[in-house]
């Protein structure tokens, strides 16, 4: 464990806490230190952030802060940007029936989007909504954001500098 230095300074986890993790991804920081984020499940839902070094005979993973994720959110995937900000998918409403995601499934509607975290807040990523956001890719470079839509059964891209967030 380390010091919350990556997340929001009202987030915190200690040491013997269990993890639920679901989505993750790991970027090269601007500062060139390694950034893993994790979605976390259990015993809250949180983002977990971790530095991934190297020793001399292991790689290891210190804890560098967590980010709280707002009551309405259930997020399974990220993608990190350089400077410690990220994209999440919100999958569904988290007391989504079995009936409502079956329907979902069958019908093809949207059930969540896409959020940035700009290190301070949440906002809604203009046209992400879709049929439970799955998996993400940022590539950073080309202002691309590939969103899997797992119940509408497409993949979209979307140019993050068409919009304005």
């Amino acid at each position: 464990m380390g010091k919350n230095i990556w997340g929001q300074a009202t987030c915190s986890r200690g040491e013997t806490e269990a993890y639920g993790p679901h989505g993750i991804d790991i970027v090269q920081r601007d500062d060139g230190r390694y950034q893993v984020g994790v979605i976390n499940h259990f015993p809250s839902e949180s983002i977990e952030m971790f530095e991934l070094s190297k020793n001399i005979e292991s790689w290891d993973l210190v804890w560098k802060g967590c980010v709280e994720v707002p009551e309405e959110l259930y997020f399974n995937d990220i993608g990190l940007k350089t400077d410690g900000s990220f994209y999440a998918s919100h999958m569904y409403e988290r007391d989504i029936t079995v009936n409502e995601w079956l329907s979902a499934a069958l019908f093809k509607y949207s059930t969540g989007y896409v959020l940035k975290w700009d290190k301070k807040t949440f906002t809604k990523v203009i046209g992400s909504d879709g049929g439970q956001p799955n998996g993400i890719g940022l590539d950073q470079d080309s202002e691309l954001l590939y969103v899997n839509y797992n119940l509408s059964d497409e993949l979209k891209v979307i140019n993050l500098s068409l919009i304005h967030i």
